[in-house]
C-alpha cells in the first residue's frame, strides 16, 4: 500500500514538473498538456434569439443559458446586444440563465448582434469555450413600407374642388400612426376611409377645395406598417386645384389720362399722378394692393395712397396720399405676390423706374425757385442783390442811421406764379448784428406781376438801421407755395430761401 502511493506520488511530481518547464513552441502554440478539458469550460447550450431564428417578433425574450454555473460580472461585461446603437436593458440570472430585459421593444426592421465574449468565465473561473454570436432582425421583414400611388398625382393640375385624396401603401399600415403623420397644406379637415386590409386610404374633406389654391401633401416617417416598420423618408405630393393656370402679367403703366405709358428711365412725370396698372387678367383685389409698391429712390422712403379698381378686376389705379417730390427719382413695383383670381402669381417682377419734373409739361412738377432779387427803394436803387445763406449783400439806406431807423423795399422775382395765401406766414426778418436800436420791421407784402401772372413778390421793409438782418422765405411743402396750374397742386421751394444784408446809410 505504502509502495503505491509513492508511486503516484512520484508520477504527480514528474507531471508538475513537465507543467513549470513547458514552453510555447516555435508556432506560439501552447501545448496541449495546459489546455482545460472540456467538460470543465463553460459554453452556450441555448439562447434567445438563436441561430435558428433569424427574425423575430419585437417582444421576444433575450436571454443566453450555459451548461454550468457562471461568474455573474464576467458574463455580464462580456454579453452585448447592439443594433446601430447599443440596446439598453436590465441584467437577472436564473439559475444558469443569464436575461437581458429590455427597456422598451425591438426596433422593428432593425438588424441586431447578440454577442457573448470568451471574457465570460464560469464560477471555476474557466473561459468561455468560444465566442458565441447570433445575428437576427426583429419583424418578419426589414424592407421599409412604401407609397405605392397617390391621387390626384404628384403636380396633378385642374383638380375639382371636389375631389378626395387616396394614398395607396405596398403593405397593411398601422392606421394611428399613419393619420397623425398625414397632413395637408392649408389645412383642410376632413375624414379617413380605410380599405378592409389597411393598405389605403381615402381623405374626404368636410368643404370642397379652394379655386386655385395648390395643396402640398405630407407624410412624415412617424408613418409605420402593422408591425411597426417606419416609411424610410418623408413623402410629399402636391396638386393645384382649378383649370386657368396661365400667370398673369402686366400690360399696362401710365399716369391717369396720359395716352403714353411710362416707361423706365422716363422723365416727365408728374407729381401729383395718379398710376394706373392693367393686368392680362382678373386679380385678386387684396394680395395685388400688397405687392404694390412706389418708393423714392435716394431715401427708400415708401409712398402711402390708396387703390381704384374696375369692375373686371383687370385694372387699378394707385392714388398717393401727397405729391410726390419734384426732381427726384421714383420705382413703382408689382411683385409676383400679385395673384390672379385662381392664385397665380404675377410672372415675374414689374418695375418702372421714372423721374419727376416739367419736361413733359407740368409746371408745377419743378421746385419753386427765387430767379432774382433786388433792394428797389430807397435810391440809389435797384441794387442786385443774392440769395444765399452764405452771402451778405450790402444796401444803402437813406436816413438808417437816424435814431428810428428808415423804410425800404426788396422785391423778389420767381419761378412759378405764387399763391398769394402762403406768403404772409413763410416771410420773416431777423437782427443778426449790429448796435442801431432799431431792430427792423416787415411793415407789409404784395404780389405783383413779374415775367408770369404773380410771380413778383415785394417786400416793404421799415425801422432798418445800421445792422445786419436776414429775410427768409420759407420752403419746403408747409412754406410758400406757388399757384396750381393744369390740375396740379402747387409746388414748393425745395429748403429755405435767404438774403443777408447788411444796412449801410
Amino acid at each position: 500500500m505504502k509502495r503505491r502511493i509513492s508511486s503516484q506520488l512520484v508520477c504527480s511530481l514528474i507531471l508538475l514538473c513537465a507543467l513549470c518547464e513547458c514552453k510555447k513552441d516555435s508556432n506560439g502554440i501552447i501545448p496541449a498538456i495546459l489546455t482545460p478539458p472540456a467538460e470543465l469550460r463553460p459554453r452556450v447550450t441555448l439562447s434567445s434569439p438563436s441561430v435558428l431564428t433569424p427574425s423575430v417578433p419585437v417582444g421576444m425574450p433575450i436571454f443566453v443559458e450555459f451548461n454550468m454555473p457562471m461568474d455573474s460580472e464576467s458574463t455580464r461585461r462580456a454579453f452585448s446586444l447592439s443594433s446601430s446603437t447599443t440596446a439598453s436593458g436590465q441584467y437577472r440570472w436564473t439559475f444558469q440563465r443569464l436575461h437581458f430585459d429590455l427597456d422598451s421593444p425591438l426596433v422593428a426592421g432593425s438588424s441586431y448582434v447578440l454577442r457573448v465574449q470568451p471574457s465570460a468565465k464560469s464560477e471555476s473561473g474557466y473561459d468561455l469555450e468560444t465566442e458565441y454570436i447570433v445575428h437576427f432582425f426583429a419583424g418578419t421583414r426589414q424592407d421599409a413600407p412604401q407609397v405605392l400611388s397617390i391621387t390626384p398625382a404628384q403636380n396633378a393640375q385642374a383638380v375639382l374642388p371636389a375631389a378626395t385624396i387616396r394614398l395607396v401603401f405596398s403593405r397593411p399600415m398601422d392606421v394611428t400612426s399613419v393619420q397623425s403623420s398625414f397632413s395637408i397644406s392649408p389645412a383642410v379637415p376632413g375624414q379617413y376611409a380605410w380599405d378592409p386590409d389597411n393598405s389605403g386610404f381615402t381623405f374626404t374633406p368636410f368643404t370642397n377645395l379652394t379655386l386655385g389654391t395648390t395643396y402640398a401633401i405630407s407624410l412624415l416617417t412617424g408613418a409605420k406598417d402593422t408591425e411597426g416598420i417606419p416609411i424610410i423618408e418623408p413623402f410629399n405630393s402636391t396638386f393645384q386645384v382649378g383649370s386657368t393656370f396661365v400667370k398673369p402679367t402686366v400690360t399696362d403703366f401710365r399716369e391717369l389720362g396720359s395716352v403714353t405709358p411710362l416707361t423706365t428711365g422716363i422723365s416727365g412725370a408728374f407729381k401729383d399722378s395718379r398710376f394706373v396698372t392693367s393686368f392680362s387678367q382678373a386679380m385678386k383685389f387684396l394680395e395685388t394692393q400688397n405687392a404694390v409698391t412706389l418708393t423714392r429712390i435716394d431715401d427708400g422712403s415708401s409712398v402711402a395712397g390708396s387703390f381704384q379698381w374696375n369692375g373686371a378686376f383687370t385694372q387699378v389705379t394707385f392714388l398717393p396720399t401727397a405729391a410726390l417730390e419734384p426732381l427726384h427719382w421714383y420705382r413703382f413695383e408689382v411683385s409676383t405676390n400679385a395673384q390672379d383670381l385662381s392664385s397665380n402669381g404675377l410672372a415675374q417682377v414689374y418695375v418702372v423706374d421714372f423721374f419727376v419734373d416739367n419736361s413733359l409739361g407740368a409746371i408745377n412738377s419743378n421746385y419753386l425757385t427765387t430767379t432774382s432779387a433786388s433792394k428797389t427803394l430807397p435810391a440809389p436803387a435797384p441794387q442786385a442783390l443774392t440769395v444765399s445763406a452764405s452771402v451778405t449783400n450790402n444796401i444803402n439806406v437813406v436816413g438808417a442811421s437816424g435814431p428810428l431807423g428808415a423804410p425800404a423795399q426788396i422785391q423778389i422775382e420767381f419761378s412759378h406764379s405764387l399763391d398769394p395765401n402762403t406768403i404772409a406766414t413763410n416771410v420773416s426778418l431777423t437782427k443778426l448784428l449790429g448796435s442801431h436800436a432799431s431792430i427792423g420791421t416787415i411793415q407789409g407784402l404784395a404780389i405783383q406781376n413779374g415775367a408770369l401772372t404773380n410771380s413778383r413778390l415785394i417786400v416793404y421793409l421799415d425801422g432798418l438801421g445800421t445792422n445786419e438782418y436776414s429775410l427768409t422765405l420759407s420752403g419746403s411743402r408747409n412754406g410758400i407755395r406757388s399757384a396750381t396750374q393744369a390740375g396740379e397742386t402747387g409746388t414748393w421751394m425745395s429748403q429755405d430761401a435767404t438774403i443777408n444784408f447788411k444796412v449801410f446809410p
